[in-house]
């Protein structure tokens, strides 16, 4: 019988997931962990590794799909679920979960549908700043006041994705164009005299920021409210005392 055995080291990923908070709590104390965990965490089993997680009281856990969650609010995992990549709209409410806004559409649709169920639906609003993937990228100052206006939205996180992290030039780039948007929201929040003429207010525009990928935790500067390690939470990254938690076995024929 041919067999091939992937075994996860859990105890690994509670390790590196540890070694990267203390990593990033010594440069930011107050820095979060949002743990990723698309892709069945990377092949290493999603529901077990988001366990896992949430004994360490992880921040949030992120999934690229709406799908992906579902499978761990089935599974008993309460934590905050950040969905990074769709466009669903009921399932977010049915499983307490936070979309990510890429566009001007899909805040309306939300805001909508938040109005039309009488809550407050929390979000995080995705900027481009040179990925050259999702993300809101025409008017960015304009679209920001225009999503803190409506209405059941919580601005809850905004965010960015470092293109090529490895790119010391172009990663100092996009942080710039990144802490522009970071100073348009506290510009707002303490514009006392805008703030009564229309209806933001300080809990909507008082959003956590992150951009640090597991490449992203190497400069100081994109050290945020939060980060969202990768693959360097499963072991493989440039900090010491990581731990891989993929071991592949199988059986040699004679």
């Amino acid at each position: 019988m041919r067999e091939l055995i992937a075994q996860i080291d859990l105890n690994g990923i509670v390790n590196n997931f540890l070694t990267i908070k203390s990593f990033v709590q010594k440069r930011n104390p107050t820095c979060q962990i949002i743990a990723i965990v698309k892709a069945d965490a990377y092949g290493h089993g999603a529901v077990e590794v988001a366990r896992a997680l949430e004994s360490c009281n992880v921040y949030a856990l992120g999934v690229a799909f709406f799908e992906e969650a579902v499978v761990l609010r089935h599974a008993g995992i309460k934590s905050k679920i950040i969905v990074l990549f769709d466009r669903e709209v009921d399932g977010l409410f049915k499983y307490s979960l936070v979309p990510v806004i890429f566009d001007l559409k899909q805040a309306e649709v939300l805001s909508k549908e938040a109005y039309r169920r009488g809550v407050i639906l929390p979000v995080h609003i995705k900027f481009e700043t040179g990925m050259g993937r999702l993300g809101i990228y025409d008017n960015p100052f304009e679209t920001i006041k225009k999503i803190a206006e409506m209405k059941n939205l919580k601005i809850e996180g905004v965010m960015t994705h470092l293109s090529k992290a490895e790119d010391k030039e172009w990663t100092q780039e996009q942080l710039k164009k990144f802490e522009a948007i970071k100073k348009f929201f506290h510009e707002i929040r303490l514009n006392k005299i805008r703030l009564n003429k229309t209806r933001l207010n300080k809990i909507r525009l008082n959003p956590i920021f992150h951009v640090s990928n597991s490449q992203g935790l190497a400069y100081d500067n994109a050290l945020f409210d939060a980060v969202r390690p990768g693959l360097i939470l499963y072991g493989y990254g440039f900090l010491d005392n990581l731990v891989p938690c993929m071991s592949v076995k199988t059986r040699l024929l004679d």
